[in-house]
C-alpha cells in the first residue's frame, strides 16, 4: 500500500517538481514520432477496365401524397403534407388578408414560415368553403406564441389565411 494512491503521487510531485520522468518520456515519444519519415505509399495498379459501381442507386418514390385531394384527412397526414410542401418556402403563400393581419400584429414572414414548417395542429383539418383542407398551426418559440390559419391547395402550396 505504500507505493500507490493519491499520497504517493503527491509525494512524487513534491520531490521531483512539475517536470518528472514520466513527462519527459511522453515528450520524448511525441518528438520521436514526429522525426520518423513517412513510408512511401505503393503506386496504384493500373487497370484496363472501368471502375465498378459499388452499389446500385435506388430511387425512392414519394408515395405519400396522392395526386388527387382525399375526402378524409387525419391530423397526422395533414401535418405531413404541410411539412412536405413547406420544406420549400416558395410554396408558402400568404393571401393579402393574412399579410395585413400579420403586419398589424408585427409578425414577420420568417416567423410565419417557421410556424408553418414546425408548428403543431391545434384545430382541424377540415374542408373549408373553397374545398381546401384548413387547419390552425401553433408554434411557441423564444417566448413567442404564433398561430397561423393555413389551407392546403392540394399538392402545390400552403396558403396562410391569417396569423395571430
Amino acid at each position: 500500500m505504500a507505493g500507490c494512491g493519491f499520497w504517493h503521487i503527491l509525494k512524487k510531485i513534491r520531490n521531483y517538481g512539475p517536470i518528472s520522468g514520466i513527462d519527459n518520456l511522453a515528450t520524448y515519444n511525441i518528438y520521436r514520432s514526429m522525426s520518423d519519415p513517412e513510408k512511401p505509399k505503393p503506386a496504384p495498379i493500373a487497370r484496363d477496365e472501368a471502375p465498378k459501381r459499388s452499389a446500385e442507386v435506388v430511387t425512392l418514390h414519394q408515395r405519400f401524397m396522392p395526386p388527387v385531394q382525399p375526402k378524409r384527412l387525419s391530423g397526422a397526414d395533414a401535418l405531413k403534407v404541410v411539412r412536405t410542401l413547406a420544406a420549400n418556402t416558395d410554396n408558402i403563400v400568404t393571401i393579402p388578408y393574412g399579410s395585413k393581419r400579420a403586419k398589424q400584429r408585427k409578425v414577420t414572414r420568417r416567423q410565419m414560415e417557421l410556424c408553418v414548417q414546425k408548428g403543431t395542429i391545434t384545430e382541424g383539418p377540415f374542408l373549408n368553403n373553397f374545398g381546401n383542407w384548413q387547419m390552425n398551426l401553433f408554434r411557441h418559440a423564444a417566448g413567442e406564441q404564433i398561430t397561423c390559419v393555413v389551407a392546403i391547395e392540394w399538392a402545390t402550396r400552403v396558403l396562410v389565411i391569417n396569423t395571430f
